[in-house]
């Protein structure tokens, strides 16, 4: 069964600039071995990504397959080293959870994710990131 899916995404520069990224999909939501599952795909222009966000009690992946290639982990307090392989090259991302909570009953669930981001030397700042999935 299809689920919709809003993700919404505030970034905040270094300098306190923000700029506000709201994605809407349809995807399927999945419990299994006491994780969820939320895949979706996304189009843009001619790349298509296929996306896994994984929940667990204490942590999130988000895994991208096809144009782009990753895996983020997200563990509270902790720093972690990524790579994100797109068509212009790899990067390395590094993110340190800040918070995360995770609101689930049986219409939907609920994530919010508040991160430090920095990629390679190119920028820095803050992610707040809102998923919403109704079953």
């Amino acid at each position: 069964m299809s689920s919709k899916i809003t993700i919404e995404t505030r970034q905040y520069d270094s300098n306190g600039n923000m700029d506000t990224i709201e994605l809407k999909v349809y995807g399927n939501v999945i419990e299994k071995n006491g994780s969820i599952y939320i895949k979706y795909n996304q189009k843009e222009e001619d790349l298509e990504v296929k996306n896994t966000i994984k929940v667990s009690k204490d942590c999130i992946k988000v895994i991208k397959t096809g144009s782009v290639n990753s895996t983020m982990t997200f563990v509270k307090d902790v720093k972690h080293t990524n790579r994100y392989s797109t068509p212009q090259g790899i990067f390395l991302i590094d993110t340190e959870v800040n918070d995360f909570t995770i609101s689930n009953d049986e219409k939907r669930i609920e994530i919010k994710l508040d991160y430090m981001i920095e990629i390679q030397n190119m920028f820095a700042g803050r992610n707040k990131i809102t998923i919403k999935a109704e079953k």
